[in-house]
């Protein structure tokens, strides 16, 4: 299937549309209209019921009907793919979490086959610290390693970082936009925007079109929450977007962890609360992965009954091995004494990692793992 081809016929997508044009109705009103009535142009024909003459009018307008007729053509145009709430491919999680709250229509441009996989998220500060960025670089990097869809919203930052690394490890990623899926922003993140629309999958609930404005991003942080398995902050103000997210999840019964940094850092604040507030600290993508259902422990090793051998790694792995020492070593010192790239490296030593090989340190180092002994019991 064409990634913009619908499961929704043009009359009843012109019916929702004009429904979520419409001013004086909510879009909680719209969804409900839609559920009452089994479909947006029931719903439409009902609006008389509201006893709203004002909201009838607007229905009918003629700013209404250009809103959907230009949506209409960028739908048509810019191989939109339109979920809506009764479609298949609409996420279960998302109905289940955001119950009343939830988006009539998905909008959306890539791989939506995505919205029904699992994932986590990694979200931050537009404004971080080079640690910041490099460890959204390595949450990024080892969860597409592990499995997972790496989900977040886009942003400058932290976002951006974890939504790279993803692409960059050959792994899938969400991004949820604040704004019209086919408007760019930010605009710097405008060549990663377009990656992720033919690698990953773009998606948001305002219509094409509808520009950036304050109050569209913390209803596109719900949804960031609700398409996850789990919530990684990674540096985060006091009152940052991130923080949002991480109650949304909180809220939904989603595990929220945050990444340890300096106690008196503007950029640690958020992080903070949410530590106090029972978050769990990231203390490596070993891990994160078991705590999110990524990694099975039935995976492990079982006992052994004399001390274990100096670990052999795959022939892959044996240039990083090499490289890797008993002292604490910077990804950027192994990538070189091993002829890689630092992401290469990076993905090498995250799977060492989830095989018990090496474990990752603050500060992009790591170590090899010492061999442990393990006796029957």
């Amino acid at each position: 299937m064409r990634p913009g081809e619908q499961h929704i016929d043009r009359d009843e997508l012109a019916a929702c549309l004009t429904l979520l044009a419409t001013k004086g109705i909510s879009a909680i009103t719209a969804l409900r209209l839609f559920r009452e009535h089994g479909g947006g142009i029931d719903a439409v024909r009902a609006l008389p019921l509201l006893g709203s003459p004002s909201v009838v009018e607007s229905a009918a307008s003629a700013q209404v009907r250009e809103r959907v007729a230009r949506a209409l053509s960028s739908i048509e145009e810019q191989d939109i793919a339109v979920v809506a709430y009764d479609d298949a491919r609409y996420p279960q999680r998302m109905r289940d979490r955001l119950d009343v709250h939830a988006p009539l229509l998905l909008f959306a441009i890539g791989d939506v086959s995505l919205l029904d996989q699992r994932g986590v998220a990694v979200v931050g500060t537009r404004k971080p610290t080079q640690y910041g960025l490099d460890m959204a670089d390595q949450i990024g990097t080892g969860l597409a390693v592990g499995g997972a869809v790496v989900i977040s919203g886009l942003a400058a930052g932290i976002d951006a970082a974890a939504h790279s690394a993803a692409l960059e490890a050959d792994g899938p990623t969400i991004a949820v936009n604040g704004c019209g899926v086919d408007v760019i922003y930010p605009h710097e993140n405008s060549a990663l925007q377009e990656r992720i629309g033919q690698q990953g999958l773009l998606v948001t609930e305002f219509l094409p079109g509808e520009p950036p404005r304050r109050h569209q991003f913390p209803h596109r942080n719900r949804i960031i929450a609700a398409l996850s398995d789990g919530v990684v902050v990674v540096e985060a103000g006091a009152r940052s977007g991130a923080v949002h997210t991480a109650n949304h999840a909180n809220d939904f019964g989603i595990e929220v962890f945050g990444v340890m940094n300096l106690m008196d850092h503007e950029n640690f604040q958020g992080v903070l609360s949410l530590l106090k507030d029972g978050a769990e600290p990231y203390l490596g993508m070993h891990g994160l992965l078991h705590a999110t259902g990524f990694f099975s422990l039935q995976a492990e090793p079982g006992p052994v009954t004399k001390p274990a051998a100096e670990p052999v790694v795959e022939p892959r792995f044996l240039n990083v091995w090499t490289a890797l020492g008993r002292e604490a070593t910077h990804i950027d010192a192994i990538a070189a004494k091993a002829g890689l790239s630092s992401t290469d490296a990076l993905v090498k030593l995250l799977e060492m990692e989830l095989e018990g090989r090496a474990t990752q340190l603050a500060g992009q180092r790591f170590v090899r793992v010492k061999p442990k002994q393990r006796m029957q019991t």
